[in-house]
């Protein structure tokens, strides 16, 4: 699905997708959870439970012209994220935090810039 990625914490193996833009989270929402979902604020991080147990998480991010606040941004959802990951799991470490939130925002924001040279 276009300016979407979606990743896994290997760990617990915990699906982590990223969406850039409120219509492509809306449609991801919509086709791989079946909810009607839209992003009103700059981001969003929604933890959900499939039917099937599965635990994962979505984060979406406007897109907007500032590149400083559109990675601020990011990384302020990626870490909501990581927070209810490490929660959710038991975790309670500072090295496994730290971790994991730069695996995911050095993930994320290579796929952003690609996004972002897509669209010049």
């Amino acid at each position: 699905m276009k300016n979407t990625i979606t990743t896994e914490i290997q760990l617990t193996e915990t699906k982590i997708t990223f969406c850039y833009g409120a219509k492509s989270y809306k449609k991801y929402m919509k086709k791989e959870h079946m909810l009607k979902d839209r992003l009103i604020n700059a981001g969003v991080t929604n933890i959900l439970t499939k039917s099937n147990g599965e635990y994962c998480i979505v984060l979406a991010v406007k897109k907007i012209e500032d590149i400083y606040a559109l990675k601020g941004i990011s990384v302020h959802e990626i870490s909501h994220a990581v927070s209810d990951w490490m929660e959710h799991f038991g975790f309670d470490c500072d090295e496994v935090r730290s971790y994991t939130l730069q695996m995911l925002y050095l993930e994320f924001m290579i796929f952003l810039d690609n996004q972002l040279n897509e669209n010049k």
